[in-house]
């Protein structure tokens, strides 16, 4: 590739005693007018449509080929901005915000951030600032354009924020204002008072709440356990593949409530190896068995001077299986 530096007729080129080289009239009636324009060579004649930087006057550099470039120039608020053909400030570097900022939507496979301990200080654990979480509002929306009317008065002001509309599809994500009144250090205003979301510092806040969340699920999970330990045996239900004819039945006891004797009335299907009858109290301890021997209808009874007044839980098992439960009641 070649290159073609083109200068004005009446050009001045000046190597300064920095080293810096110094193209066009330095002069405050005529400062830099001049212009310097490289342009690619390829084997073609005509350069009307090549690719070129020029660099002219207010320090600005139009980068492109005619009649589609774009403009890099320098904002004494804004830094550097490279502007595209149709007057919109593709992306650039804010001064103020210390920060660079895009109209566009920005592809990269990877975005990382500086996280080395030794970059930190003050470092302290976040505490219970994930509790915040509950009070942040998610919401689905569509980008406004600047030109567009708003009853709410809400992102209708020109900012470089909504420059471009980039589309209409529908996003994701929060309210800045509502996200400042929670978490301040995590909304950014930018020159034209239009405010950002750190959407990166929510992760550690989430990384708190999960953990959180996993230490009370295993605390709950621990105490069901320690529950079910105290209720007594615990049986998968009857499986009633192959009982054609009979199936396992328990019925209520009668009389309930009683205070002498009571009778408790089942079926136990033919096939059945073995089956009983288990009471317990309210605290899921044991307190009386009857194993069945027969088959078909069985009638158990129970004397009500055998267990102490109050309510009690009793179980049909077959064959290592809880077929039913009821409660039944001995009054004084």
């Amino acid at each position: 590739m070649a290159l073609i530096i083109s200068l004005s007729a009446n050009a001045q080129l000046e190597v300064l005693s920095n080293g810096h080289i110094n193209i066009g009239n330095a002069t405050a009636e005529n400062n830099l007018k001049s212009t310097l324009s490289i342009w690619p060579l390829e084997g073609s004649s005509s350069l009307s449509n090549m690719p070129y930087i020029s660099f002219g006057r207010g320090f600005s550099a139009s980068i492109g080929g005619d009649g589609d470039s774009g403009m890099l120039k320098f904002n004494a608020q804004r830094g550097f901005i490279f502007t595209a053909a149709n007057v919109v400030d593709v992306f650039g570097y804010s001064d103020i915000a210390r920060n660079f900022f895009f109209s566009y939507s920005v592809k990269a496979p990877a975005f990382l951030t500086s996280s080395d301990a030794r970059l930190k200080r003050n470092v302290e654990s976040s505490g219970d600032l994930y509790l915040g979480l509950k009070d942040v509002n998610a919401v689905a929306y569509n980008i406004v354009a600047p030109d567009s009317s708003d009853s709410t008065g809400i992102a209708v002001k020109a900012s470089k924020a909504n420059e471009e509309l980039l589309d209409d599809r529908v996003r994701f994500g929060f309210i800045a204002q509502e996200i400042q009144k929670i978490y301040p250090n995590l909304v950014v205003a930018d020159e034209d008072g239009m405010l950002s979301i750190d959407y990166t510092g929510f992760i550690p806040l989430l990384v708190d709440a999960y953990n959180s969340l996993s230490d009370k699920v295993k605390e709950q999970e621990e105490t069901i356990a320690e529950l079910i330990k105290m209720a007594g045996p615990v049986y998968k239900p009857a499986s009633t593949d192959g009982l054609s004819i009979q199936k396992a039945v328990l019925r209520q006891n009668r009389p309930n409530p009683f205070n002498t004797v009571t009778s408790i009335e089942c079926t136990v299907p033919n096939e059945t190896a073995t089956a009983f009858i288990c009471i317990y109290d309210l605290q899921g301890q044991q307190v009386h068995r009857i194993d069945l021997k027969e088959r078909g209808d069985v009638v158990s009874t129970i004397d009500a001077s055998s267990l102490r007044p109050g309510m009690y839980i009793y179980t049909l098992v077959a064959d290592g299986a809880e077929i039913d439960s009821k409660r039944m009641i001995i009054t004084d």
